[in-house]
């Protein structure tokens, strides 16, 4: 399995409306033990994440990261690593409207089924 190929396809997690923009699509995609920290240094919860989302895809506007200008946002720099037998750590950069944020997110398999663990967004400073 090319699995940067696979975490590609899913991240950023939640902007990838092919994935699903209802409640139980996030459900589905989320560990129940998910958890994020913003690029603030905030804690949130699935919950959260998913309340979230739910929120920016009523927008009839909002396409996920399909909706912002290509202009405004790049994303790259894809690395994986393996932490367990079914784990992986990725991390990438992600740049929107002008903000550099390294992105890091645990990653689970489990029968072919992708869900999220965990997600932090840190800014990169000049």
């Amino acid at each position: 399995m090319d699995f940067l190929y696979e975490i590609q396809r899913r991240e950023p997690v939640f902007q990838h409306p092919e994935w699903g923009t209802t409640q139980q699509d996030f459900e589905n995609l989320t560990d129940p033990s998910f958890y994020g920290i913003d690029s603030y240094g905030r804690r949130y919860s699935r919950e959260q994440a998913i309340t979230t989302a739910l929120v920016m895809y009523k927008d009839p506007g909002y396409k996920g990261l399909h909706s912002w200008p290509t202009e405004t946002w790049e994303i790259g720099k894809f690395e994986w690593l393996g932490i367990s037998h079914n784990k992986l750590l990725v991390t990438y950069m992600l740049l929107t409207r002008n903000q550099l944020t390294r992105r890091t997110s645990i990653w689970r398999i489990e029968n072919n089924i992708w869900t999220i663990v965990f997600h932090q967004a840190t800014p990169v400073q000049d």
